[in-house]
């Protein structure tokens, strides 16, 4: 049998993978999202490039668009999200990887032949993979998006509480 803090442990673990995997997600969709609306406006732009430059306008005007051009192709290079939204993706898959083995650790504190130590070293053993992909979620999010780590832990908490007939209330 468990101990009350180890089942607390799996539990919040199991939620925290659960909210992060949703979060990633998310992101990554966000992320891709963005990625199309600078590709369509960088092929907006230099649509409108070809036609001024062929066409009668002004020095200062076929100038001023080429440098949105530039602007445009600059930050989509910089900010790169196509390649954000496919990292995160991949982080995505490796949560949940990590969320099924967390949800069997749950099962397993809930048996009466679970014995403490064999819970807490899987829970170890976890946790020091979820850091590995914890770290390189980190080096592909910005920054924390509170609003949407907030909806994240919501749908959670529904999921969970659905889930494991435990009460929850917002």
């Amino acid at each position: 049998m468990t101990s009350d803090h180890t089942r607390n442990d799996i539990w919040y673990a199991l939620l925290d993978i659960d909210r992060e995997m949703r979060y990633c997600n998310e992101k990554s969709r966000l992320f891709e999202k963005k990625q199309t609306r600078i590709r369509f406006a960088l092929l907006a732009v230099s649509t409108t490039g070809v036609i001024t430059l062929a066409s009668e306008l002004p020095w200062f005007v076929q100038a001023i668009i080429s440098a949105v051009i530039g602007i445009i192709v600059a930050f989509d290079f910089s900010r790169n999200f196509g390649k954000k939204s496919v990292v995160l993706n991949a982080i995505t898959i490796e949560y949940g990887r990590l969320e099924n083995e967390w949800r069997e650790l749950w099962n397993d504190v809930n048996q009466d032949d679970a014995t403490e130590a064999e819970i807490r070293n899987k829970s170890t053993e976890l946790k020091q993979r979820k850091s590995i992909i914890d770290a390189l979620a980190g080096d592909n999010i910005d920054q924390l998006d509170e609003k949407l780590n907030e909806k994240c832990a919501r749908e959670t908490y529904q999921v969970m509480a659905n889930e494991f007939n435990v009460e929850y209330t917002s």
